[in-house]
């Protein structure tokens, strides 16, 4: 593959001293060596611009010469007039004008994926349709790690508990103690009334992920049964094995089940992964909080005041999964060996009996909501929001 890679995951990849070191680097160490030898790590050319007017002098010298292991996108396509038309003309010498320079190489099919955490992009990527193709780093080292074969260091279990099991003093639990006041109490009060919620399980029982739902919270006037999303979190070290899709997954399974008309949950502004998976599975933003938080929710079949989507895509992704709206022109049979199927669908009922006692899923794949399938079939009737049936 090629790889775009932006200028701030090079940062990141290069710190030129102690003070430099995040936790983004290591990851960005492990996105080097497992693209090594496979895969080909692209600068634009215009970073070596951005990097050369850095003001500070050896800083400058040290990323301009460590940018040298890196190649340089050849050509790369002018901005496109869809982009143009999509986000209007903007300054040269500004930073979106940069954005959009690498998000032209992806829409002009100059490499396969840019790499970036810029929230920013992913925005715009997802306007552009190319979401697919425009990664953060956690979910760039999953990818690599998936196309070498290469098993994450433990098999997660995910499991429906009694908030009071759960250690309030995980270190997942620490950023949520720095964004609220008083978290260790709140979490205290909430075991004590009975709350619930999944987790993913990493090695030696420390916490992976965990999902914390309050049922009967309609504070936003959805109507109907709702349920607040108290806690949506992955730790950090654990991103890109696709256990916020684990997560969801198994909070969806938890709302058709018990027949909820809809959730919500609230979201600081700085957590852009976290808005950017929950506007791709259908939360729809609806409002701010007083402490600055961006209310969204989600619903599971239509209603009054909300507009029902016009395709069979936007049905599935606005009220499930797994709520689907079938059309008999547009659903397929497809074949696949039981290998494949097996690590895209861990959990599908064939598998059950085998699963019995077992964990679930240790692949990004097979964690994820969003699949990918690539086979040889020469089929160019399926449009967006089809029916497969594997």
């Amino acid at each position: 593959m090629r790889v775009l890679i932006d200028t701030n995951v090079l940062i990141s990849s290069e710190p030129t001293q102690v003070s430099d070191l995040e936790q983004a680097t290591t990851i960005s160490l492990d996105l080097a060596r497992l693209a090594a030898g496979s895969h080909q790590l692209l600068l634009h050319p215009h970073a070596v611009e951005e990097i050369a007017r850095d003001k500070d002098k050896d800083r400058r010298a040290i990323r301009l010469q460590t940018m040298a292991r890196y190649g340089v996108l050849e050509s790369p396509p002018d901005i496109q007039p869809e982009l143009v038309q999509e986000f209007g003309e903007v300054d040269r010498s500004s930073h979106d004008y940069h954005d959009h320079e690498l998000l032209a190489a992806v829409y002009g099919d100059a490499v396969n994926s840019l790499i970036t955490q810029d929230d920013g992009i992913h925005r715009k990527a997802r306007r552009l349709r190319v979401e697919s193709r425009v990664l953060s780093l956690q979910d760039a080292v999953g990818l690599f790690r998936t196309l070498a074969h290469q098993a994450p260091d433990f098999v997660p279990s995910t499991r429906w508990r009694p908030l009071h099991t759960v250690p309030f003093n995980a270190d997942l639990f620490d950023s949520l103690r720095a964004d609220y006041g008083g978290f260790d109490e709140w979490f205290r009060r909430s075991a004590r009334d009975g709350r619930s919620c999944w987790t993913v399980d990493g090695p030696k029982s420390a916490l992976a992920g965990v999902c914390i739902v309050k049922p009967g919270d309609d504070e936003w006037h959805l109507g109907g049964s709702v349920a607040k999303v108290s806690t949506l979190k992955v730790a950090e070290q654990h991103k890109g094995n696709r256990y916020g899709e684990l997560l969801l997954k198994a909070l969806f399974g938890l709302a058709f089940k018990d027949g909820w008309d809809a959730t919500w949950v609230s979201v600081f502004p700085k957590h852009g992964e976290l808005l950017a998976l929950l506007d791709a599975f259908g939360f729809r933003r609806i409002g701010t909080t007083q402490l600055g938080e961006t209310v969204l929710a989600k619903r599971f079949s239509p209603a009054a005041g909300w507009n029902v989507p016009d395709t069979p895509l936007e049905h599935h992704i606005a009220f499930g999964p797994p709520a689907v709206q079938p059309r008999q022109s547009q659903t397929f049979m497809v074949p696949i060996q039981p290998r494949f199927h097996d690590g895209l669908f861990p959990d599908a009922p064939s598998r059950q009996p085998r699963l019995a006692g077992l964990p679930p899923p240790s692949s990004p794949y097979g964690n994820a909501l969003r699949k990918a399938y690539l086979c040889h079939a020469p089929i160019r009737s399926i449009l967006p929001g089809a029916t497969l049936l594997f």
